[in-house]
């Protein structure tokens, strides 16, 4: 089962595998900086974990009030429902 929750610092190479598999080279070019970006104020990263595997992240700017962006965000394909 899917489970969804805040990013933690020991996600972070799950999150740079996916970014590297959709040729996205910023984070993985820099892993620290990465990480400062991913929980940087402001900042609201969260994970799909399955079975404890990262398989997809977003990562959200906000005022905290008002306004929001979605800056990144990777997911998993959907499935096809059984025939």
């Amino acid at each position: 089962m899917v489970q969804i929750r805040p990013f933690e610092p020991g996600d972070l190479p799950g999150v740079l595998h996916l970014c590297e598999a959709e040729g996205w080279p910023s984070f993985p070019a820099n892993p620290p900086r990465a990480l400062r970006i991913l929980t940087a104020p402001g900042v609201t990263t969260v994970v799909a974990l399955d079975a404890g595997a990262v398989i997809g992240f977003a990562e959200l700017f906000s005022d905290g009030e008002l306004q929001a962006y979605l800056a990144n965000s990777q997911w998993p394909p959907p499935t096809a429902a059984p025939a």
